[in-house]
């Protein structure tokens, strides 16, 4: 099948959770004999036509601002769809975001199906990222974009049922049409280590800790609604009754700058590493090196891809109960779960586990197992091409 893939945006940097899951299943697609081709916008890091990880990308970049920018955009995106669509027969359209897909519906003949990856509600995005800032106007833009892109959908597609919940009761035309298709890992770049002490010695420059000592990691975008800020302040506030505790943050973002300042006034900037952006290869080695990994998002964890990251590295999660992050972790070990996603359940369930760091190292095989048994892209790339056969 020829499928054509829309994402409003990707770049090299680290793209979250929708990036990840367009680039390894459109990877499965190709592998498995389909040709997939990625239409997006561009940041600097992508020339307008490459090939990232065997997959092409046609891309465009809109560099101005405001009322004037978003007319930018939408041309650019006609364009480029002109560009692709002629002289090309599409048997798909499989869309990450809904602006590209509602920017370039018209253009697009009625006869292509389209199947949508609902990854979260982008007014809702949009809302937390700018918190005070979020205009009336801004959120309704986006609320009526992606519901004209969620009905010219044929199906739409969710990681988890939580966030089917959330499409069906926001979206109307979400109803009777939409799907759980679980994400998956890759199991050769996440491999796995059953002593992380081991695997220190590497990242001795930037990160100055004791390879004796209980590496915590989380890996997040530096934004509110990933909860990097509660994590430090739980790590200060358990920091009397656990003397070896070392936490490393990965990752970059707008706040990167804020939460040093939090660990610095906590009193725990001699026990915080920020790694900073890592690429692909370095951010699975980073795995491999923690005792426990933690994800303490408190919004819009539609699934939570970099529990299946760790647990490949064998290394244990511990998670706050947002979003579909119970559905992924659970079955594992609900005790995993901490009770909320404030400082005070942070620092409860950290001290808990810490206390029980054995227990935590001989878990190592077993979150292995589970990832391996449990989630796969090539599982994610079959389940897309039963709905793909469906609409053909």
């Amino acid at each position: 099948m020829k499928i054509l893939v829309l994402i409003d945006i990707y770049s090299k940097a680290p793209m979250g959770g929708a990036g990840t899951v367009l680039l390894e299943t459109a990877r499965a697609l190709r592998q498995a004999g389909h040709e997939a081709l990625v239409l997006c916008r561009r940041r600097q890091d992508i020339s307008d036509y490459e090939f990232i990880e065997g997959i092409p990308f046609w891309t465009f970049s809109v560099e101005t601002e405001g009322f004037r920018g978003a007319w930018d955009l939408m041309r650019g995106y006609q364009a480029a769809t002109q560009a692709v669509v002629a002289g090309r027969r599409w048997d798909v359209i499989l869309s990450h975001h809904p602006l590209p897909l509602w920017a370039v519906a018209q253009r697009l003949p009625r006869a292509i199906p389209v199947v949508s990856v609902f990854h979260s509600p982008w007014p809702e995005e949009y809302r937390l990222m700018h918190g005070g800032k979020a205009s009336w106007a801004g959120r309704a833009a986006r609320t009526w974009i992606e519901s004209e892109a969620l009905d010219r959908s044929d199906r739409v597609v969710t990681l988890s049922h939580s966030m089917r919940r959330e499409a069906e009761e926001r979206y109307p035309a979400c109803a009777g049409k939409t799907a759980v298709i679980p994400g998956g890992v890759d199991l050769d770049r996440f491999s796995f280590v059953a002593d992380p002490a081991r695997e220190r010695a590497a990242w001795s420059r930037e990160i100055p800790f004791p390879s004796s000592t209980f590496w915590v990691l989380t890996v997040r975008r530096h934004v509110p609604r990933t909860g990097v800020d509660a994590l430090i302040a739980a790590v200060a506030r358990i920091a009397p009754d656990v003397p070896d505790l070392r936490l490393v943050i990965g990752g970059t973002g707008p706040l990167e700058g804020e939460y040093r300042r939090l660990a610095a006034e906590r009193g725990v900037s001699d026990r915080v590493a920020f790694t900073g952006f890592l690429p692909p290869e370095r951010l699975a080695a980073l795995y491999r090196t923690a005792d426990l990994f933690v994800l303490p998002s408190r919004a819009l964890e539609g699934f939570g891809l970099a529990i299946l990251e760790a647990m490949a590295a064998g290394t244990p999660v511990l998670a706050t109960p947002i979003g579909g992050i119970p559905e992924v972790l659970g079955p594992f070990n609900p005790d995993l779960l901490c009770a909320g996603w404030d400082e005070s359940a942070i620092a409860h369930a950290l001290l808990g586990w810490y206390t029980r760091r054995l227990e935590i190292a001989r878990m190592r095989p077993g979150c292995r197992r589970y990832v391996e048994e449990k989630f796969s892209w090539d599982a994610t790339r079959k389940n897309l091409e039963r709905i793909f056969e469906e609409l053909g």
